[in-house]
């Protein structure tokens, strides 16, 4: 992308997504307006914690230190060289302006919380009829992935329990 980058006129705006993508930010921004850095998930946050899961468990190694690292390098290019930065949730909006000083982030929610969900099934006078549960997602996305092998791994065993018809 940084060739076909260094061919093009000048940008309005260009919006990176993604850490990796601060790589290119540098030689991009001498030819654009404005800059927006969306964290997604803030890979620093979840490498932060996996560390940390991997300390308690006493099974941390090199490579998740190395990944963590990595992944805050990008995240910090990616505030420096943006003039805004975007969070999807108020954690990783939260975690953004503590570890990289970023003032200039915005949440805009793309989910809906667990709270919202237990809320409606609180009030609902009947159990759903459908008993199905999807999960759609990037899965190069390593939250994504981890995501799903902790719901595999701790929920679904225990949702089949209670729900034998279930379907996931």
């Amino acid at each position: 992308y940084g060739a076909w980058l260094a061919q093009q006129t000048d940008f309005d705006a260009v919006h990176f997504i993604w850490p990796r993508s601060a790589e290119l930010m540098q030689e991009t921004r001498p030819r654009t307006k404005r800059t927006v850095f969306e964290y997604i998930e803030s890979v620093t946050r979840a490498g932060a914690m996996n560390l940390l899961r991997e300390i308690q468990t006493k099974s941390f190694s090199a490579r998740t230190i190395h990944q963590l690292l990595e992944a805050y390098d990008l995240e910090a290019k990616g505030t420096a060289f943006s003039d805004a930065t975007v969070s999807l949730v108020p954690e990783d909006h939260a975690f953004a302006v503590h570890t990289f000083g970023s003032a200039k982030d915005t949440v805009i929610p793309t989910g809906i919380s667990d709270f919202a969900v237990w809320e409606k099934v609180a009030r609902s006078p009947e159990p759903p009829k459908n008993r199905d549960a999807l999960f759609l997602g990037f899965f190069i996305h390593t939250p994504n992935q981890v995501g799903v092998q902790w719901y595999l791994d701790r929920v679904h065993p225990l949702v089949l329990e209670s729900v034998p018809d279930y379907r996931f």
